[in-house]
């Protein structure tokens, strides 16, 4: 009997360690489809600059869930929220809490002012998670 209780006592050390449980590798969401934003009229108006990020989860039919605000930009990220949450990625195969993407949406003025009424913006995506948004600037308004 003693020695079969030596035998559990040199054993109790490896059963009571705890499995070491190795993250799975999930591949991240690929973008299908991208739904562009002009710069938005307030901001542009007043000289409002800056980057918002985002992160974004993914549900399976590829489009996204939650929209979390992780950098914050006052008149800028609610644009840029509602952009997101209307672009289609591929679905993702995995657990949901790791199917999420993060995206920073830089918004730029130029030096150049607009001359016209409505100026388009420039949208660029830059992959994986990078977007600009630049437009010239509207006339300063003087009463």
């Amino acid at each position: 009997m003693k020695r079969i209780s030596q035998v559990v006592s040199r054993l109790a050390p490896l059963i009571m360690v705890p499995l070491v449980v190795l993250p799975q590798k999930v591949e991240p969401p690929q973008i299908r489809r991208v739904v562009g934003l002009n710069y938005p009229r307030v901001p542009r108006s007043i000289g409002i600059q800056g980057k918002v990020r985002l992160l974004a989860r993914v549900l399976e039919d590829g489009s996204v869930g939650e929209v979390r605000v992780t950098e914050d930009k006052v008149f800028l990220t609610e644009p840029a929220k509602e952009s997101l949450s209307r672009w289609i990625f591929s679905g993702c195969a995995g657990p949901q809490e790791l199917c999420a993407v993060e995206v920073t949406f830089t918004f730029k003025l130029t030096d150049e002012v607009c001359k016209m009424q409505e100026c388009p913006s420039e949208f660029r995506l830059d992959l994986p998670g990078s977007v600009t948004i630049e437009a010239k600037r509207f006339p300063a308004n003087i009463n």
